[in-house]
């Protein structure tokens, strides 16, 4: 059989030139991976340096803001006293990809502080903030999963938050 590893062609077959495939798509998946955790990485902390350059601002400035700014739009969310505005807000940013828009909405819901109190739309939050590269958005949704003892959901959520650079869920992923 003939096996095509990259541009190199191998003659023979059996388990030597399978597995070098595989190897071969092993480490193709896991830079790839890498990659996408590197890019989501940068995405946080583009978002938390615009937060520290937006939260000295007022709520007439940021309302003079471009509106349709993701992080205006978190900035104004977090600063609003009326909780259905806040969530106004906040939702307008989660749905432009906000990691910390989606995350704040979830411990909004979980809180009962944004209504409806509800745990599922709590997890629904965090999951995509940890789809996000929230490393806390992940821990968040593996201490929910936790507590319904569903332990491979729990435990796949705390390896996330690991991977995503929370040391803190290490002990919590082991009890998992």
């Amino acid at each position: 059989a003939l096996v095509t590893l990259g541009a190199i062609a191998v003659l023979g077959g059996g388990a030597a030139a399978a597995g070098a495939v595989a190897g071969g798509y092993t480490i193709r998946k896991k830079k790839k991976a890498k990659k996408k955790l590197e890019k989501q990485h940068d995405a946080i902390a583009k978002e938390e340096e615009k937060q520290e350059e937006l939260e000295c601002k007022t709520k007439e400035e940021l309302l003079q803001m471009k509106q349709g700014d993701s992080y205006v739009q978190y900035a104004l969310g977090m600063i609003d006293k009326d909780s259905e505005r806040s969530k106004s807000y906040l939702k307008a940013a989660s749905a432009q990809g906000h990691a910390y828009a989606a995350y704040r909405l979830g411990e909004g819901h979980q809180s009962g502080k944004l209504d409806p109190l509800s745990e599922d739309i709590a997890l629904d939050y965090y999951l995509c903030a940890a789809d996000r590269g929230l490393a806390i958005g992940a821990s968040k949704a593996a201490d929910i999963y936790f507590q319904r003892e569903n332990w491979k959901d729990a435990k796949k959520y705390y390896k996330r938050s690991i991977a995503l650079g929370n040391e803190n869920a290490v002990k919590n992923a082991e009890n998992a």
